[in-house]
């Protein structure tokens, strides 16, 4: 009987592996950055998590304990990591709706075919809708040009050629390239003159960083499921 081409390239998998890595680094933070008390709440979460929407659930309960506590450097630490489970879990639903129908036979003996015939199409849907949602909330509906009409443009030009790219290489090239300037939030907190007080203001930074933080997700998962497409791929081959 043939296997489910989820049970072959397991993004759930992928999720649990990165969510190992982060938990291990975190061991190398300062204190002073992430309290012993959230470090050691992550861990009983990689302990005691056997799905990634569990881990998620647990991680908002730590973000809210912190929150509570005015524990703010380890709050948006832990929020972080939220945010970013809470995508791939998202993520994970979509891929299983998907691939339902899937089974290995999918998988071709060439490797980059498997990814443009099966993963391209997914990975530019998930590309063009935080693009588009971006452009839509934010870039449209906020006066962007009147804090300054260089990184409008820069934004503008960027989304939008991330949106019409056709390839998938240039599509993902496009979201690193999004996603550097934006890792750089200092710089255009100097260059828009920021005001905290400002909503408008606020939602550009919230949204610019969930975008960030999505795109990065995305990044770091295309190139996992690439790693495992050649381990499935050179197996098969050896049947």
């Amino acid at each position: 009987m043939s296997k489910r081409f989820s049970e072959l390239i397991s993004i759930e998998m992928i999720a649990q592996s990165l969510f190992t890595q982060d938990v291990e680094l975190m061991d190398v933070v300062p204190d002073e950055q992430v309290s012993n008390y959230a470090k050691n709440e992550l861990k009983l979460i990689y302990k005691n998590s056997d799905k990634i929407n569990e881990v998620v659930d647990q991680l908002a309960t730590l973000a809210g304990k912190l929150a509570d506590n005015k524990d703010i450097s380890s709050y948006l630490y832990i929020d972080q990591y939220w945010s970013r489970y809470w995508y791939l879990n998202m993520v994970n639903k979509n891929y299983l709706k998907y691939t339902n129908d899937f089974t290995e036979e999918q998988i071709l003996e060439e490797a980059g075919y498997t990814f443009i015939d099966v993963f391209a199409p997914f990975f530019i849907n998930l590309i063009d809708q935080e693009l588009s949602n971006y452009l839509e909330n934010v870039i449209n509906k906020l006066d962007i040009s009147d804090w300054n009409l260089e990184v409008s443009s820069k934004l503008n030009k960027m989304v939008n050629n991330g949106i019409v790219a056709v390839e998938v290489v240039d599509k993902i090239q496009y979201a690193e390239d999004i996603m550097v300037y934006l890792s750089d939030m200092q710089a255009l907190f100097d260059k828009l003159n920021l005001d905290e007080n400002n909503d408008d203001h606020n939602f550009f930074v919230s949204e610019s960083r969930q975008l960030r933080t999505n795109l990065s997700t995305l990044i770091i998962l295309i190139q996992k499921v690439l790693e495992k497409i050649m381990i499935v791929t050179e197996a098969k081959k050896c049947k």
